[in-house]
């Protein structure tokens, strides 16, 4: 919710909702109380030992850190460590193939976050003007297959041919 109103309030196109009906009526309002709590949600958890759903949350704080100013900030870059970290921490940078107790749809959805996150670190570092986080040989992740959501869930054993 609060990528899209952020987006909302980027586009200059008004609030994707009846502003009368919501008990913040600025959009600008609603990001800030938005990506507040997702602070207190990691604080709370105890982001520095990292969880289900923490590369998650940190992800979803940096992307609206990110998005917050036109301009790269280095703060920003400085979260994105941490979620990196968090992630290598909990075996994001490991094929779920290698581990016989990790779940086909858990790797394939760690697959995603990874390469997600391997994105980012090149966009990051190419706006701070610093080296990459992630240094290549330091992760043998296979990228995510071409496939839709709908087709595997919690309990499919092997997944579906790519389309």
């Amino acid at each position: 919710m609060c990528l899209a109103t952020g987006f909302q309030v980027m586009s200059g196109q008004g609030t994707p909702f009846n502003s009368a009906e919501t008990a913040l009526r600025d959009p600008t309002d609603t990001v800030r109380v938005f990506r507040e709590k997702t602070v207190q949600c990691l604080v709370l958890d105890n982001y520095t030992e990292p969880g289900p759903y923490t590369v998650e949350t940190l992800f979803l704080y940096y992307v609206s850190e990110h998005f917050r100013t036109a301009d790269a900030q280095f703060g920003a870059w400085m979260i994105f460590g941490l979620m990196v970290r968090a992630a290598m921490r909990l075996g994001y940078h490991r094929d779920g193939s290698h581990y016989s107790k990790v779940s086909v749809f858990k790797a394939e959805m760690q697959r995603r976050i990874w390469v997600s996150i391997l994105h980012m670190d090149l966009i990051s570092s190419l706006q701070v003007g610093l080296p990459r986080m992630i240094r290549e040989g330091s992760y043998d992740t296979r990228s995510p297959k071409n496939i839709l959501d709908t087709d595997f869930d919690e309990n499919t054993k092997v997944l579906p041919p790519e389309r």
